[in-house]
């Protein structure tokens, strides 16, 4: 992905934002623009105090992710889990669904294929914490949430909270257009005042070119 393009885009995204539910593509060349990208992403989940994030909840359809429980950050692309042992129901949260939780069933520990920032094949065993957070982050690669994991009675609790989720979003979503119609106008209206401007310099010039003919008449 382009460098400037990843930062303009770079941001928080939160339920219902349509990009959390699409499928990552897989990363082909772990270059510098995927490690600024990663470096972006672990700001914005420090900046929230979370301890996991994937790519596209920043806007980017790449297989990246990222998780830290006070050990060092833990980044991937490309991350595929060989092996799963164990099962454990945890509640968990997420930054793009805030004041949401759900009782979600995870292995207990697993085994990781990926590739590293610096480009390395990377072979690992995690377990614990680390574990679910790396199996949330794989999730959203795939356009899953946690909501998706919610029992009948847990989706009829958190309702009211998704309701409010999407009525916010539709608010951003008219705020933005609002803006971007705004912006759009004020160009229009740049254009038109230097085309005007133009045909002011151009009647001038001609006005000129005509006084100057009569005068050389006289």
């Amino acid at each position: 992905m382009n460098l400037e393009k990843m930062k303009s885009v770079c941001q928080l995204r939160l339920y219902p934002d349509s990009v959390l539910r699409r499928k990552c593509l897989p990363v082909n060349d772990v270059d510098g623009a995927v490690r600024e990208l990663i470096n972006g992403m672990a700001e914005i989940m420090y900046t929230y105090n979370g301890i996991g994030l994937a790519a596209p909840q920043v806007g980017v359809l790449q297989r990246i992710i990222i998780g830290d429980i006070g050990e060092g950050l833990v980044a991937l692309a490309n991350p595929e889990i060989v092996e799963k042992n164990g099962d454990d129901r945890l509640l968990e949260g997420c930054l793009s669904l805030p004041d949401i939780h759900v009782n979600v069933a995870r292995g207990q520990s697993i085994f990781v294929r990926g590739i590293s920032p610096d480009g390395r094949e990377v072979n690992q065993e995690f377990a614990g914490l680390m574990a679910r957070i790396i199996q949330h982050e794989i999730d959203h690669l795939n356009g899953i949430l946690i909501i998706d994991y919610a029992s009948p009675t847990e989706k009829i609790v958190l309702n009211s909270k998704l309701k409010e989720l999407r009525r916010r979003h539709k608010l951003n979503e008219e705020n933005e257009s609002y803006i971007q119609h705004a912006k759009q106008a004020e160009a229009l209206h740049e254009i038109e005042l230097k085309v005007k401007l133009e045909e002011m310099a151009a009647d001038e010039a001609g006005h000129a070119r005509l006084l100057r003919r009569i005068l050389k008449g006289l």
